[in-house]
């Protein structure tokens, strides 16, 4: 493969990927599995959300420890019009685009058979009713994908490395687990976010 073919295919993955949660089942405390997910999300440049959602959701009788860690910044409406008029020219390569905020929250319970589920769920910030020109497309919403699936990735090799990965899971858009509930306006209530 030439490098010409190469980096066209870096681009393609990079420009269809789009945000997926994933569970996955591990063999740990559902604290540890909390801490050692936010540890390699912190790795791939995440950081830690101000104020801890487990309390909120012990206080619901929610059987899930979480954490959220976030990533990006808001570029603001004119830098998504500059963005949106120059992307088809060369003038692209000068304004950097910023990475759009992103929040994911990492969550793991207890499981009946000893195992822990560790569900990871990203949420980008633009929702329905929100304007798509501060970023400069829908497309930009999914800017953070490679950073959340290499994470993700990291987290099941480290538990594949240990022998104590029980599933890997498949990558969705919503993981959908009765006990867990995280919808887009659940997690803005528990983060304010």
């Amino acid at each position: 493969m030439s490098d010409s073919d190469a980096n066209r295919a870096s681009y393609l993955a990079g420009a269809f990927r789009f945000l997926r949660a994933r569970q996955i089942m591990v063999q740990d405390t559902p604290e540890n599995a909390v801490q050692l997910g936010v540890s390699y999300f912190l790795a791939y440049g995440f950081r830690v959300r101000p104020g801890d959602i487990t309390p909120a959701l012990q206080a619901e009788g929610s059987p899930w420890t979480a954490e959220a860690v976030e990533i990006g910044e808001h570029s603001g409406a004119l830098r998504g019009c500059l963005h949106s008029l120059i992307s088809k020219t060369p003038l692209v390569l000068v304004l950097k685009r910023t990475i759009p905020p992103t929040l994911v929250v990492v969550a793991a319970r207890a499981m009946t058979d000893g195992a822990c589920a560790l569900v990871i769920q990203p949420f980008p910030a633009r929702v329905s009713g929100e304007s798509l020109l501060e970023d400069g497309s829908w497309g930009a919403r999914n800017m953070t994908a490679p950073q959340v699936d290499a994470a993700t990735t990291a987290v099941i090799d480290a538990y594949q490395g240990v022998g104590r990965l029980t599933d890997s899971g498949q990558p969705t858009a919503l993981v959908k687990d009765q006990e867990s509930r995280m919808t887009v306006l659940r997690v803005r209530k528990l983060t304010g976010w």
